[in-house]
């Protein structure tokens, strides 16, 4: 029951980043978003590994991969890659090409974390339907 809840906080929280994204360009909150949905489904991972089914490994195995995108962002800030100021956006006029690049780095581990709860829905769904 508990796998259930983390599951649908999980597909609610990501749906809700692509849509304020898509529709309303609130970019940080879709962010938040997607961390959260991502930390939901990494959850499951207080579950045993070997009581997980195919569509929830696959579940974790994208929050895994969308959260180390976060820890990469951490760690090019750490190191001071890009110079950028705090709360600067995309359109900052001192941003250079690459600086544009390591400030949304992030960005690409998320769409592949999403892609994989994308599988993962499509595995329950086949799972469903077999049943």
């Amino acid at each position: 029951m508990q796998s259930r809840f983390l599951i649908a906080a999980a597909y609610g929280s990501m749906l809700a980043s692509i849509f304020l994204t898509r529709v309303f360009r609130l970019f940080t909150v879709a962010d938040v978003l997607s961390v959260a949905a991502f930390v939901c489904a990494a959850l499951l991972l207080r579950i045993r590994w070997s009581q997980l089914e195919a569509a929830e490994k696959t579940l974790v195995a994208g929050a895994l991969v969308g959260l180390s995108g976060v820890l990469v962002k951490l760690v090019l800030a750490a190191l001071g890659i890009p110079d950028v100021p705090a709360g600067a956006d995309h359109t900052y006029p001192g941003l250079t090409g690459s600086d544009r690049l390591f400030m949304h780095i992030h960005h690409l581990f998320f769409n592949a974390g999403f892609l994989l709860y994308l599988i993962a829905a499509l595995l329950m769904l086949l799972r469903k339907f077999r049943a």
